[in-house]
């Protein structure tokens, strides 16, 4: 195998391994390029890597016409399955490596297999839908009550009508027990889910045995010599997609293809989004969309001035933000990130503490101080809706240009632990700034916990235990140029270092 263009390699983590083949491509330095997931069939389990490449119709994506793209193709033990829990965070964890070690396009990673890998595809879509630009499983199927986690990634299946070994439609039992459905099926939940970028070829009866030679199950040879599947795979980007969930009458959550969340809400005279992200897309056109009120003012708040959360605020007529955001605002604009932020704070009004944005119908926006995260950090309070906005103001990364000392954050914490603690504000629903980190299952995989007042309280018991020295305290590898330290407390969380520790 010394001229293979695939090296082996060993993924691990938390005690499970898998052996995988690594295709590296030849390109340029400083670019990014998309990945390839490829889940085999059951037919190819056991222990030699090698094996993979026997069945070698998925190697279209090593060929010059698919170049450059990284491919990873991991084997799966003999007697087990795809759909197996351990071996799904043991891939993705993988994933979020090579992410972090090699020049992979983190908007262009895509998913695909066959048969068993089929499977496997529609289970990784579910679970990890951000994760994921796309999706082409084959001759698979999957749990159609779980689909709708999906609905915002673009899926191309193939099956055959006549497959003997994987029904197209109807329900069956997986490899380890599991209850699937087949792909029709599959198909028809995701677009009922409401995603709108679902494609399915299902060859007739008869067509995979005399177009390509082989039998019925074998519908991989017709999907994977499919130039039109494949030139549609590769277009696909969540650089520019935004992915809408509806909370309630009058109020969506947009998050981007970083992480990043905002919001719409929506009052009887004018609409206000909260925070923009720093996604490609055309944001505006987005939320217009959602309101479908071409005419409704529309608004910003800035919950602070991070480049993660105002890309695009400069394309607002009035834009409200803390005029202690100063320093945040100038180092969000000197970040290369960001090239083409024209905001200037001349540009936004100040707002602060018990100011209000009234957007008509019975719904006023209230206005909260959180100095912490950054000198000007907000809090809004919709109490129509039920919610409440936090930013990043409860996320804990002290450690950043230009955060507040422990002390004084810890300060702002009691004052707003005293505000929840009054009529009308104790059942408020929190709605953060990266939404996509509840759960721990999306694209960091850090543990993370719902904002919460719980929260608040135990972020209050970890700065003190943190200024008395009594926190059990790890270094942390994002520092800004100082030295950064981490710690934990119920469902706290706090990074810090000797500057804010004060």
């Amino acid at each position: 195998m010394s001229q293979s263009p695939f090296t082996a390699r060993l993924m691990h983590s938390n005690g499970s391994c898998l052996d995988y083949l690594w295709f590296e491509p030849q390109a340029a330095e400083g670019v990014r390029h998309p990945l390839v997931l490829f889940l085999h069939g059951a037919g190819e389990r056991g222990s030699d890597v090698w094996q993979l490449l026997r069945n070698d119709e998925w190697l279209v994506f090593t060929t010059p016409e698919r170049q450059p793209c990284y491919v990873l193709a991991p084997l799966c033990p003999e007697g087990e399955s795809w759909n197996i829990d351990r071996f799904q965070r043991l891939l993705v964890a993988e994933i979020r490596r090579l992410l972090e070690t090699e020049p992979v396009d983190p908007a262009r990673v895509y998913v695909t297999g066959l048969s068993m890998g089929g499977m496997g595809t529609w289970a990784l879509i579910c679970r990890y839908p951000q994760l994921f630009a796309a999706a082409l499983p084959i001759c698979g199927g999957g749990e159609p009550q779980l689909v709708r986690a999906a609905r915002h990634v673009p899926v191309w299946a193939f099956h055959a009508k006549d497959d003997p070994v994987v029904p197209v439609t109807g329900s069956f039992f997986g490899l380890t027990g599991e209850r699937l459905a087949g792909t029709r099926t599959m198909v028809t939940a995701l677009r009922g889910a409401g995603n709108r970028d679902v494609r399915y070829t299902e060859y007739p009866a008869g067509y995979v045995e005399a177009e390509c030679g082989v039998g019925a199950h074998a519908s991989w040879v017709p999907a994977y010599a499919d130039a039109e599947a494949l030139d549609w795979l590769f277009a696909q980007s969540r650089a520019a997609r935004y992915e809408v969930d509806w909370l309630r009458p009058g109020l969506w959550q947009i998050d981007d293809a970083e992480g990043d969340t905002c919001y719409v809400v929506v009052g009887g005279d004018k609409a206000l989004v909260i925070d923009t992200g720093m996604g490609d897309g055309d944001l505006i056109a987005c939320v217009r969309e959602l309101i479908g009120q071409p005419q409704l003012p529309l608004e910003l708040a800035l919950t602070h001035a991070h480049l993660d959360h105002l890309r695009h605020a400069d394309r607002f007529e009035l834009v409200y933000m803390s005029h202690a955001e100063a320093p945040v605002l100038d180092w969000s604009r000197g970040e290369d990130m960001l090239p083409d932020l024209r905001l200037q704070l001349a540009d936004c009004r100040d707002i602060g503490d018990g100011d209000t944005i009234d957007l008509g119908g019975g719904v006023v926006i209230e206005v909260v101080e959180l100095a912490g995260h950054t000198p000007g950090s907000l809090v809004f309070i919709d109490r129509a809706h039920g919610v409440l906005f936090t930013g990043d103001a409860l996320g804990g990364w002290l450690q950043v240009p230009d955060a507040r000392p422990l002390s004084e954050f810890r300060a702002n914490l009691e004052r707003f632990v005293r505000l929840l603690e009054r009529p009308g504000y104790q059942d408020l629903v929190f709605l953060g700034g990266h939404r996509y980190q509840e759960g721990a299952t999306l694209l960091h995989g850090e543990d993370y916990v719902a904002n919460s007042p719980e929260k608040v309280r135990d972020l209050i018991h970890l700065i003190d235990l943190i200024l008395t020295d009594r926190a059990d305290v790890e270094p942390y590898p994002i520092g800004f140029g100082e030295q950064a330290y981490t710690a934990s407390w119920g469902t706290a969380n706090l990074v810090f270092n000797a500057t804010t520790k004060r």
